[in-house]
């Protein structure tokens, strides 16, 4: 029989996972990819009843030490009477653990005769190399089998064994005859259904522990941004309060007041524009306001850079009225302002001229 891994050739970076899947699972003090673990004993004993359905075959599942670990499916009157003997039913455990060993040891199909005599095929069930148990099926007679089929009744001698079994020997007569070339048949497309089933369950167990890994760390990157969240918002709170407007408008009326007293128009003119700028500026506004709030902002920033620039700065706002009434995202206009101001006019020598207009409907400068 081929082996597996011809059978169902892998990619080096996957089997290097399962490897890894395997290691850590052993690391963990147990092997959570048991055949149970991978299965389930529910859906294996399906597994079994569909395949007895379809073969004829009586099936058990043991694991990798050969212990049996679903409930027989469709065995034989035969057996189910000497397995129920007490003088019997060791040599039988025996028997079975004797299959699963061989198909461990060679991890392909084994199959060979039970101390009672019946045909019988210990299947492998192996992913990427590891033995996880194996099927245990067969209890039925063959007559062409060759001579190097293994017969446990050689080895494995129990008078009292032997003389329960003849108790039922006339249920024996009634289990159905296959040829060796059918039940290898048999076995071979049972090895073929199992281990690729096996494969399909792996590869659910890889992505359950891929989505798994992946809403962890997800949820660790939530954690993350809330707690940078808090911290920014924390900021934010203490930024607010150390930077008061209404202390800063209060000097700034205080100064206002002084250029009255000391006669300075220029100057006051200049504090009365900065006061207006700054009670727009530190103002709840929301996301969207009207363009006459921005554009008398605009105007606001750009007469008082007039008076501190002369001559160097000349500008016009050509906006029609109608549109003074629309809707904008608030703070957006200014820092185009600002840097036409800036790198237009403060860093250069010649003057300039910061226009604003409509253009289709759209101010823009």
């Amino acid at each position: 029989m081929a082996d597996y891994h011809d059978l169902f050739p892998t990619d080096e970076l996957q089997t290097d996972k399962l490897d890894e899947y395997f290691s850590a699972a052993d690391e963990g003090g147990a092997n959570k990819l048991d055949i149970i673990h991978l299965f389930g004993k529910e859906k294996l004993e399906n597994i079994q009843k569909s395949l007895s359905k379809a073969t004829g075959l009586a099936f058990i599942t043991v694991d990798f030490r050969g212990e049996p670990i679903t409930e027989a499916t469709s065995f034989s009157h035969f057996c189910r009477q000497v397995r129920s003997n007490p003088a019997a039913i060791e040599r039988c455990k025996s028997s079975d653990a004797f299959g699963s060993i061989q198909a461990a040891v060679t991890q392909k199909t084994n199959v060979y005769f039970c101390p009672c005599g019946l045909l019988e095929v210990a299947i492998p069930i192996i992913v990427r190399g590891h033995y996880l148990g194996g099927f245990i099926g067969g209890q039925i007679r063959c007559n062409d089998a060759p001579e190097t089929v293994s017969r446990l009744s050689s080895v494995m001698h129990s008078a009292k064994s032997e003389e329960a079994a003849l108790q039922y020997k006339e249920l024996m007569e009634t289990i159905p005859v296959y040829s060796y070339e059918k039940f290898l048949d048999i076995a071979n497309l049972v090895f073929l259904v199992i281990n690729q089933l096996s494969e399909n369950e792996i590869s659910q167990h890889l992505q359950e522990d891929v989505l798994k890994k992946r809403i962890k760390k997800m949820q660790s990157l939530n954690q993350r941004y809330l707690k940078e969240n808090l911290l920014l918002t924390k900021e934010l709170q203490e930024i607010k309060v150390n930077s008061n407007p209404y202390e800063l408008l209060d000097v700034l009326t205080s100064l206002l007041n002084l250029t009255i007293i000391e006669d300075a128009p220029q100057t006051n003119d200049l504090l009365c524009s900065f006061i207006e700028y700054a009670k727009y500026k530190y103002s709840e506004k929301g996301t969207f306001v009207h363009m006459a709030g921005e554009l008398e902002q605009a105007e606001r920033y750009l007469a008082f850079q007039q008076k501190k620039l002369g001559e160097r700065l000349k500008f016009s706002i050509q906006i029609p009225k109608e549109l003074y009434i629309q809707k904008m995202p608030s703070n957006v206009l200014m820092p185009y302002i600002q840097s036409a101001v800036y790198n237009g006019i403060m860093l250069k020598k010649k003057a300039g001229k910061c226009v604003l207009r409509d253009i289709q409907g759209t101010a823009t400068w």
